[in-house]
């Protein structure tokens, strides 16, 4: 199977896809997530899918560490670095 086909860990892939379209396309993203306690997470990177992996693992962020399940709620692609930094910190 071509290297497009493979299959990323089913919580990520799912959540990326159906909320934001074909991660593979994209630069820069900022995002969203709901945790489980009902507050609320902002962060941007240039890998929406390990990012989120991080997060639902836990250990990469204090704040989603002690709040998991987290579910991706919003995100958004964007050309560069500055301009979804920029979209975070809206």
């Amino acid at each position: 199977a071509p290297a497009s086909a493979r299959a990323p860990p089913p919580f990520v892939s799912s959540a990326v896809e159906t909320r934001c379209g074909t991660a593979a396309l994209m630069a820069f993203w900022a995002y969203i997530l709901r945790c489980a306690d009902g507050k609320y997470y902002t962060g941007h990177t240039d890998d929406l899918e390990r990012r989120m992996a991080q997060h639902q693992h836990g250990g990469f962020c204090d704040f989603t560490s002690r709040r998991r399940p987290v579910t991706l709620i919003w995100c958004q692609d964007f050309p560069s670095r500055y301009e979804a930094l920029s979209a975070e910190l809206q």
